[in-house]
C-alpha cells in the first residue's frame, strides 16, 4: 500500500504479500486530541487496528506512540521541546495505513482538563464542576446516542468570560453550539458559528458573583436529513476558557497587523499596508498609481489573518469608470486576489468594504499590490494506494501553475525501497495539467513499510 500525506509531499508505502491477515487500520482520532510539551499521557483510539498493537508514523519524528497492552490505548510522549502546534499521525500494518489525523501539542504552561467520560449527557443539570482556574483548557467528546456536555465554573462580576471552540480544525465532523448558563439555569448567551469557520466563540461580561455553565453539543459535517445531536468515538473538542484575550493560545486570536495606513494620498506600488473598516457601511477608498500594461497583484488578506471581514475590492478608472469587482477568487475563503492591467499611466481608485456592510474595531485587512510572483502548487489525487509485488501502480499528481510560471520543472523521489522502481520519467507539463508518476514493484519484494518523499522542483533556480 502507499499512502499519500498530502500536506507535505510524503508517501508511506507498504509492500504486501501474498497471504493478508486483518484490514487496514481505520484510526479516525484520538482522546484527548491535545497533549501538552514534555508530558507523557494516556489516549484513547477511535477507529480500528486489527491485529493490536499497529505501528505509528508521525510527522514529528520525535513524537512517540508506546501502544498499551489492548485496544485502543496508547501512550503518547512529547519532548519538551516540541513547538506547540498541529500534528498529524498514521496508524499501519502489513494490509495499509490509516488516513492522516490531527492531534495539538499544548504549549508548557497550559491547565488542562480532561472531561470525565463516566457521566453521559450532562447537558445543564449533570455539568462537571471545574475546579481549576482560569485560564484553562477543557478536551471534551461527544460520544453516540446525543451526548451534550457540560462544564460548571465559578465566575466573578465584571469578569469577562473568553470561552473559544475547537472542533472544526481537528476534522470532527462537528458543527458545534455553545451556550452559556447563569445560576438559575437562565441562558444568557448562545454562539454558532464565526465568520472564520463553524466553531463558536463567546465572549461576555460576567453581571454577578455566581457558578456558570457552559454546555456544549454539535450538529453534523456535512449535515444529514435528520437533524439531531451529532457525537461519535472520533469527535474530539478543545474548549478554551479565559478571563483576558492573551491568556489564549495565540493561534486563535486574530493577527495584530499594523498600524491603519494614511490613505488620503495617492499611493505608488509596492503597496502593502493594514486598515480597518472603523464602522458599519464604511468603505476606504484611496488612489494608487498604475503604469500601463504592467501587471499587479491585488490582493487582500483577512480571512487568513483571522478578521472577520469579508472583504469586496472595486478598482475604477481615475473618471469612476468600474474596471473590475473582486470578491471571494480565492477557494475556500473569502479573501481576494486580481491580476490587473491598466490600459493607461496615472491614477487609480480602489475601494474596500465589506461584504455584508459591516464594520467595527476588529473588521481589519491587509492588502498588497505589488508585481506577480511566479509559483506551482502540487496536489495528489488520494491517499491510499495498493501495491503488490510484481505489480505497478499509477499514481495522479496535479500541477497548477500560478502567475504565468514557466520553469521547467522535474521529479525527485527520495527512500524507495530497493525493490521499487520508477519504470518510466514522468512528463512534467509547461502549463498547469496532470503529472503520471508509476511505481513498480519486484517480484522480489518483500514486505516493507516506510516513508518516501516525492518533489517536484525546478531544475534551475529556486
Amino acid at each position: 500500500m502507499i499512502a499519500i500525506f498530502r500536506l507535505a509531499s510524503l508517501f508511506l508505502v507498504t509492500l504486501i504479500g501474498p497471504a493478508l491477515f486483518g484490514a487496514v487500520p481505520t484510526i479516525n482520532g484520538l482522546f484527548p486530541c491535545g497533549v501538552k510539551a514534555g508530558e507523557s499521557i494516556e489516549v484513547a483510539l477511535s477507529g480500528a487496528a486489527e491485529p493490536w498493537p499497529p505501528k505509528f508514523w508521525c510527522s514529528n519524528p520525535k513524537i512517540q506512540f508506546t501502544p498499551g497492552e489492548k485496544s485502543p490505548l496508547v501512550t503518547l510522549t512529547i519532548p519538551p521541546e516540541t513547538p506547540p502546534g498541529p500534528f498529524l499521525f498514521r496508524t499501519w500494518n502489513a494490509e495499509g495505513t490509516s488516513e492522516p489525523v490531527f492531534f495539538l501539542v499544548d504549549e508548557k504552561n497550559e491547565t488542562q482538563v480532561i472531561e470525565d467520560e463516566k457521566k453521559k449527557n450532562q447537558g445543564l443539570e449533570g455539568a462537571q464542576l471545574i475546579e481549576s482556574p482560569l485560564p484553562l483548557c477543557i478536551y471534551g467528546r461527544l460520544n453516540p446516542g446525543q451526548d451534550v456536555d457540560g462544564y460548571q465554573i465559578h465566575l466573578k462580576a465584571g469578569q469577562i468570560l473568553h470561552a473559544y471552540l475547537e472542533a472544526y480544525p481537528f476534522a470532527t465532523g462537528l458543527d458545534s453550539i455553545l451556550h452559556l448558563y447563569n445560576a438559575k439555569g437562565e441562558q444568557i448567551h448562545l454562539a454558532h458559528d464565526t465568520a472564520i469557520h463553524p466553531d463558536p466563540q463567546i465572549i461576555h461580561k460576567i453581571p454577578a458573583d455566581g457558578i456558570y455553565t457552559l454546555v456544549v453539543m454539535a450538529v453534523a459535517i456535512p449535515p444529514t436529513a435528520s437533524v439531531s445531536f451529532h457525537g461519535g468515538s472520533n469527535c474530539s473538542y478543545r474548549l478554551n476558557l479565559a478571563l483576558t484575550p492573551d491568556q489564549l493560545p495565540s493561534r486563535l486570536l486574530p493577527e495584530k497587523g499594523g498600524p491603519d495606513a494614511d490613505l488620503s494620498k495617492p499611493l505608488t506600488p509596492p503597496v502593502d499596508f493594514y486598515h480597518t473598516l472603523k464602522g458599519p457601511g464604511t468603505v476606504d477608498t484611496f488612489t494608487f498609481m498604475a503604469v500601463a500594461k504592467e501587471p499587479y497583484q491585488i490582493e487582500t488578506r483577512a480571512f487568513r489573518h483571522r478578521y472577520p471581514t469579508d472583504p469586496v475590492v472595486t478598482i475604477k478608472t481615475a473618471d469612476g469608470k468600474l474596471v473590475k469587482e473582486i470578491d471571494d477568487a480565492i477557494a475556500d475563503n473569502p479573501d481576494s486576489t486580481y491580476l490587473f492591467k491598466a490600459n493607461t499611466d496615472g491614477p487609480h481608485i480602489l475601494a474596500i468594504r465589506d461584504r455584508f456592510g459591516k464594520g467595527g474595531p476588529d473588521y481589519r485587512y491587509h492588502l498588497t499590490i505589488k508585481p506577480p510572483q511566479p509559483a506551482y502548487t502540487v496536489t495528489v489525487d488520494k491517499s491510499n494506494y495498493v501495491m503488490e509485488a510484481g505489480k505497478e501502480i499509477s499514481t495522479t499528481i496535479t500541477l497548477t501553475r500560478i502567475n504565468d510560471h514557466k520553469k521547467p520543472l522535474k521529479l525527485v523521489v527520495k527512500g524507495l525501497p530497493e525493490s521499487v522502481s520508477m519504470p518510466e520519467t514522468p512528463v512534467i507539463p509547461e502549463k498547469s495539467g496532470a503529472i503520471t508518476m508509476k511505481l513498480k514493484a519486484s517480484a522480489e519484494s518483500k514486505p516493507f513499510s516506510g516513508p518516501i518523499q516525492v518533489n517536484i522542483v525546478e531544475t534551475e533556480g529556486e
